[in-house]
Formats: structure tokens, sequence, C-alpha cells
């Protein structure tokens, strides 16, 4: 993990010039609780980047989407990431690790993953074998073993639900206004690229024992109404370590991050779980 310190203003007392650290634009300090006299020499535009945010959209096979939910939410110290996941030439899970391990490479300070779905499981993959080289993984609707396949179709037959194809991504309530959006994303997946990863990766995909003696920090972020992968199984995720947070969204499904007064409460804990996992003073990263 890389580690970066930012200094936002000085209080500088002449003429000795000694420095002593103050919070920003706090010049009401100069000639009373700090050194007098004083001046505030402000390092604006030279601030440097104290986290980097690499997204990992679901799929696999599908294009980046997490861009249009998640891009300028976060600080102007917070570097961020989005790509669309190798499709050409892939033969296993081995080339979307390197491809990812690129992009690690280009961050800057503390690294964090964001997953969603089958970029939760990505980024899982990554940072159990590369865990020095990141300072924590953030998992949206993703899954840590591939035994809550198929379930969902059953919860939903006994609740009345799947007659609607995106029942399984989207409440009812949800599908007011995100279905064409959902819709659109589902229909460009690469089913060449998908299958392949099913069989040769994701049908024996268990990471709970490796997850369960990792040391680096995860929030785990799921709707409580999720069918794609299910709900259940995502909490379960919770109880494997200490280092795992749980934000279950209520009246979510698949996609917690669409409605706003959803990705609210998303942005809400991703910005605290970072500046938790980076100690005091970093929250200024995120805004």
């Amino acid at each position: 993990m890389r580690h970066a310190y930012a200094f936002i203003a000085y209080a500088v007392k002449d003429p000795a010039l000694e420095v002593s650290p103050t919070s920003e634009g706090s010049r009401r300090t100069c000639g009373s609780r700090l050194h007098p006299p004083c001046r505030v020499i402000t390092l604006r535009g030279m601030l440097p980047i104290l986290v980097t945010l690499i997204f990992l959209h679901g799929g696999p096979g599908l294009p980046d989407y997490l861009a249009d939910s998640f891009k300028g939410n976060f600080g102007k110290q917070t570097k961020e990431i989005f790509y669309t996941q190798k499709q050409d030439g892939v033969r296993g899970i081995d080339d979307l690790i390197s491809e990812l391990d690129g992009h690690v490479s280009r961050g800057e300070g503390a690294i964090y993953l964001v997953g969603h779905s089958w970029g939760g499981m990505l980024a899982e993959e990554y940072a159990l074998r590369f865990p020095k080289k990141i300072a924590g993984i953030i998992l949206i609707s993703s899954a840590f073993a591939y035994k809550y396949r198929g379930k969902g179709k059953k919860m939903m037959k006994k609740i009345g639900l799947g007659a609607h194809p995106l029942d399984a991504y989207l409440t009812r309530g949800e599908q007011t206004n995100w279905a064409p959006y959902v819709q659109a994303i589902l229909e460009k997946k690469n089913a060449a690229l998908y299958d392949l990863l099913s069989k040769s990766y994701m049908q024996t995909f268990n990471n709970a024992e490796r997850i369960r003696k990792a040391s680096f920090p995860i929030l785990n972020i799921y709707g409580d109404e999720d069918y794609c992968i299910i709900a259940s199984h995502q909490r379960e995720l919770g109880k494997l370590n200490g280092h795992i947070q749980n934000l279950e969204i209520k009246g979510s499904a698949h996609f917690p991050f669409l409605c706003p007064e959803h990705k609210a409460q998303v942005l809400s804990a991703m910005q605290q779980f970072i500046a938790n996992s980076l100690g005091t003073g970093a929250t200024s990263a995120m805004q």
C-alpha cells in the first residue's frame, strides 16, 4: 500500500519561518492562538492524490456502467479509474487479473477496489492474491462463493416474482425508472466470455476460507431484495471476519446505487469506510 500525506495550509512565523500545520483557510488564527505574527500559505492546486478508486463493473462481458453513477462523486484528492474489462483474447481469470494489476500500478496513494456483482468477485481475487497492493475493497451486490447460484429464482417463485426478466435485478419500484437503463446494459453482454469464465472460474468459485484469513478491510453493500445474488448469501460475508462491514440497503435489489436515496447511502458509506481505514484526517481526501 502506498502512503501519501498532505498539509492543506501552514501557519508560518516570520522571520524564522517555523512551520506548524493548521486547517485550510484558517486565517483567523493569525495573531491569536498560533505564533504571532504569521502568514498563512495555502497550497491550493498542489494537493497530492491521497486515494485511488478503481471501479470494476459486473458481467463478465459487459461494458463499464459504473462511471454513470460514481464518476465525480469524490474529492479532488481522489483519483477515479473506470474501464471496460478486456473481452478479446481472454483465456481465463488470470488475464483479467493482469489487466487490473496494470491499473493498480497507475494508482496513487491508498488504492481501493470497488466491484459490483462480478466486479466484486474480481476485486476479491485480486486483493487475496496481492493484499499489500491495496488498502481495502468495496463490494456491491457481490458474492464470495458460487453456492448462491439458482437460489434467487426459487425465492422469487415463492413470493410471486420472476414474471418480469428484471425482477432479479431491480425491485418493482426501481423498475419504474431504471428498467430501460439496466436492460440496455444487460443486452450488451458478451455471451462467449461469460460462458468461458463461468465454466473455467465461477463454477468452483469459493473465497470463504481465504477471506476468513484476510486482514484488509472490506465494505460489503447489498440490497435486501437482491435475487440475482441473494441477500442472505451477501449477509453471510460479514460473519467471515472482523474486518468486514455490511451495509444492507432497504428496498433495493442488485443495483443499490441507482435510486438517488439509495445512492446517497452508498456514497456516504464508501466515504466513511475509506476515511476510517486510512485514519484521522483522511476525510478531506473524499471532499
